[in-house]
């Protein structure tokens, strides 16, 4: 998602197309680079990143020192990592890049929803399936399926348990998760991409990468 600091010059989505809002990143491959960079591209957003820093807490404290105006980084950084920011509404939420709205961000759209053509929103469609399964977990195929079995139902337990929820929550991170039937889904819909819709996401990953 694209967050900036509460008072950066940009409200909603026009904002964002018409002022240059500085964004902090740390390398031009990682996500905090390239998400900007498509949504500049796709639906005219005319965000800056500024690249270089060493994590995300470097970024937070670059946005509170007003080197930068803003941050491209899930949800859990904010809920999690700076829970008073979005308590005391430092923040302002203008854009996310999953399927999906999140439940919690139902006002906030996506940036698919937002592009011209069926083609950009394929695309965005593919890219956006490494945030649905974000930390698959995996064994190696040799292991006996009753053991596989016992795994599955066990990790399936404790996503359901309402002592491992009620922490969660505490804390601040998303407990959405995803159970092996579907991970296995998410990997058949990447292998299935359609190849010019991966040629065009390499294009644009190469020319933030040349950046």
């Amino acid at each position: 998602m694209t967050w900036i600091w509460h008072t950066a010059p940009a409200r909603n989505i026009d904002d964002l197309k018409t002022r240059t809002i500085v964004m902090g990143a740390t390398a031009n491959s990682a996500d905090n680079s390239v998400l900007p960079m498509l949504a500049n591209a796709l639906i005219g957003t005319r965000m800056q990143v500024l690249t270089g820093y060493v994590g995300q807490n470097e970024i937070d404290l670059a946005v509170e020192r007003g080197e930068v105006q803003g941050n491209n980084t899930g949800l859990s950084n904010l809920t999690a990592g700076r829970p008073d920011w979005v308590r005391d509404g430092k923040v302002r939420i203008l854009l996310q890049y999953g399927n999906e709205r999140l439940p919690s961000l139902k006002d906030v759209p996506t940036v698919a929803e937002l592009t011209a053509s069926e083609a950009d929103r394929e695309m965005l469609r593919f890219y956006a399936l490494k945030f649905t399964m974000m930390r698959p977990l995996m064994i190696p195929p040799d292991v006996p399926a009753e053991r596989i079995k016992a795994l599955q139902t066990a990790f399936e337990a404790t996503m359901k348990d309402p002592a491992y929820l009620d922490e969660a929550r505490r804390i601040g991170l998303d407990t959405n998760w995803l159970g092996s039937t579907e991970i296995a889904r998410q990997v058949r819909l990447i292998q299935e991409t359609p190849q010019p819709v991966v040629d065009r996401l390499r294009e644009l990953l190469a020319r933030a990468g040349a950046r």
